[in-house]
């Protein structure tokens, strides 16, 4: 009997240890993922938008339950809609049955799409709902209980961007009343600094999760995580935060799909001009890389701006979006 006690001891020592190794993300309804490229903050975003979305999904359909089962001369227009999904990014939500998928190729040929281009290009997975600049900027409203995956958030709302009066009203109220206008939704960005986003916008999002070291094997990943309160002050925190104290987490990729591309964004640089490559010859090189310097020039009370190079990147949205 002694030795089964210590073997029981042993083994909760051992999964305690274990269990203070690793890292399990506690989610506020404003969470922001920040960590060098490559280190996993997209997917960790992603896999918390799907997992929030289907289960305030669970929640609204059990919900709907309820009030049929209680009301039998019950409306349609009673019943509580279904949360959406909203990304800048495509995420795989689901897959079209063969019913839908038809109704939606006989849609896009009334569009004005080949069948070709449909056949090649359009496939039978389910996505999201896109993102778009009018709901940041509360021109259109989101359904209740939605969750919203915004990536590269620092590229949307920059610190040098400070000044920018939609920005300063309209971003900033989307971000800070989030939970009060979806009624207990989920607002998911990510950024490579968190330095990077707008200060009106950084102050808005309580906790934010930096990530270093991300590894994977097969189907399996692990990377070093760590929290930050960023609605104070972030260098005070920076300054007691060091890589000792950040724990691991483990995680599971999809087994037969992917939620999102990992490029999803590269398509922007199928644009930019091939140029010659050269070689070196050896070791030594009088060259530094250097930027062209860009002058604002101002007469009369006009601002001009000179020495900007043209912009060779394609800005044009891909053909992947319809109307529902």
């Amino acid at each position: 009997m002694i030795y089964i006690i210590v073997i029981l001891v042993i083994c909760c020592f051992i999964f305690y240890k274990l269990y203070k190794l690793l890292y399990f993300i506690d989610m506020d309804n404003t969470l922001l993922f920040t960590g060098a490229p490559g280190t996993g903050k997209t997917n960790e975003m992603v896999s918390c938008g799907l997992k929030l979305w289907r289960k305030l999904c669970r929640i609204v359909r059990f919900k709907n339950w309820i009030y049929k089962k209680l009301h039998r001369n019950w409306k349609k227009e009673d019943l509580k809609v279904k949360p959406l999904l909203y990304s800048n990014i495509p995420i795989r939500i689901g897959r079209y049955s063969r019913l839908e998928f038809k109704l939606l190729c006989d849609k896009l040929y009334v569009g004005g799409l080949t069948p070709d281009f449909v056949k090649h290009k359009v496939s039978r997975d389910k996505f999201c709902v896109p993102l778009k600049i009018e709901h940041l900027l509360e021109q259109e409203s989101q359904v209740p209980l939605s969750v919203t995956c915004c990536t590269e958030l620092g590229k949307i709302a920059s610190t040098y961007q400070w000044e920018n009066e939609n920005i300063q009203l309209h971003l900033d109220d989307y971000v800070s009343m989030y939970r009060q206008n979806t009624l207990g939704g989920f607002f998911l960005a990510d950024d490579q600094s968190a330095s990077r986003i707008c200060t009106v916008l950084r102050s808005r999002i309580g906790t934010c999760i930096n990530m270093i070291h991300f590894h994977k094997w097969w189907k399996i990943y692990w990377v070093k995580m760590r929290n930050i309160s960023i609605s104070e002050d972030i260098k005070v925190i920076e300054q007691n935060s060091t890589e000792d104290n950040m724990r691991t987490r483990v995680g599971l990729f999809p087994l037969f799909h992917r939620n999102y591309d990992t490029y999803a964004f590269s398509e922007r640089y199928l644009t930019v001009p091939v140029g010659n490559d050269y070689v070196f010859l050896g070791y030594k090189t009088n060259e530094i890389l250097e930027i062209p310097k860009t002058e604002k020039i101002k007469y009369q009370g006009q601002v001009s701006v000179t020495g900007v190079l043209p912009t060779k990147i394609n800005k044009k949205n891909a053909v992947n979006i319809c109307r529902e």
